[in-house]
């Protein structure tokens, strides 16, 4: 009987690792891309006028009045 001490997936070629790294750079630059859209989109947001929503609502229902 043969007594090794590697692990199951020890592995002496390198690729593997290689392909776990860039997936992770690749995740985490994708991710943090998306926060940063996501920040500027908070900081540059606005609040609609709820009165001039109110307003064309009431302009959208005169119209539809006067087509019928």
């Amino acid at each position: 009987m043969e007594t090794s001490y590697r692990q199951i997936f020890q592995t002496s070629n390198p690729g593997r690792w290689n392909r776990v790294k860039w997936s992770l750079r690749v995740i985490m630059a994708i991710a943090i891309f998306f926060l940063v859209v996501f920040f500027i989109a908070l900081v540059n947001a606005t609040n609609p006028s709820l009165p001039r929503l109110r307003d064309k609502n009431e302009v959208y229902k005169m119209s539809l009045i006067n087509i019928t």
